[in-house]
């Protein structure tokens, strides 16, 4: 059976579903009912538009099998796109995971100094975590030497929400006890609705507790995330933008040029 080409719509909806946006929200702007996003969703899954990761119910995480720029090896584009159904409630705002900021003076930047530290109930594979249809998420890079002495370091990474993310492993040569970081990547909030530091948190625990779930495929267990570090906070202009503005020189982070708060 030969089947139609993607409409416009369709497309919008899968970017919209990678960019991390809830069913609830997606139905509002395009005003549609959820019904109708959900049918529209199964039916990118059935063309092998996207792919469901297991295990996940709710939220699903999905993974892009079609990329538009048609880059789907690991060294391309470190590895396929993973994503959920929002990062927290469909009713909370305010969030934003795409790829640029939002336009509007009230999004700023944040992102994390250090990274999210788990406790490790059950060591898993060191192998790309596949689906049941050999379908890969994510990967492990190769062992690489290491200046920390006591012992040896893993590393790996995938992409969700669209943007990079990646984690480390350390494993103690005498007693193999290990240290897990994850370390998410950057986000977009609306500073009136997100003006601290300690509203943010939760927001990047989340995404570090739907790592952990994806990584259950794998056989890894893991759990008590703990937030190291702290989370800058700034307005996202080009360095251009920002010279023009101030007439000054101004201090940026090696992220999106982002400008910390004095």
């Amino acid at each position: 059976m030969v089947l139609r080409p993607l409409s416009k719509r369709d497309k919008e909806i899968k970017a919209a579903v990678l960019r991390g946006e809830s069913v609830t929200v997606i139905a509002h702007n395009k005003r549609m009912s959820r019904t109708s996003v959900y049918r529209v969703i199964d039916e990118l899954v059935y063309r092998k538009e996207l792919y469901v990761i297991p295990g996940t119910v709710s939220p699903r995480c999905y993974v892009d099998l079609n990329p538009v720029n048609g880059q789907t090896s690991k060294n391309e584009t470190n590895g396929p796109t993973v994503t959920k159904n929002g990062p927290l409630p469909s009713d909370v705002s305010g969030i934003s995971f795409a790829e640029k900021c939002p336009e509007g003076d009230e999004w700023w930047a944040a992102h994390m100094t250090s990274g999210i530290k788990f406790t490790v109930a059950c060591e898993g594979n060191y192998t790309d975590p596949r689906g049941k249809d050999g379908c890969c998420f994510a990967y492990w890079n190769a062992e690489e030497p290491t200046r920390m002495k006591g012992c040896r370091v893993r590393t790996g990474g995938m992409k969700m929400h669209g943007q990079d993310v990646t984690w480390q492993v350390r494993i103690g040569l005498r007693n193999h006890k290990l240290v897990f970081f994850f370390y998410p990547g950057q986000i977009w909030h609306d500073i009136t609705k997100f003006p601290t530091e300690d509203l943010l948190v939760p927001i990047f625990k989340d995404r570090a507790l739907q790592f952990a779930e994806l990584m259950k495929a794998d056989g890894w267990r893991l759990t008590n995330p703990i937030v190291k570090g702290t989370i800058p906070q700034g307005k996202a202009w080009s360095p251009c933008d920002i010279a023009l503005r101030q007439g000054c020189e101004a201090v940026l982070t090696t992220r999106s040029c982002c400008r910390h708060i004095p």
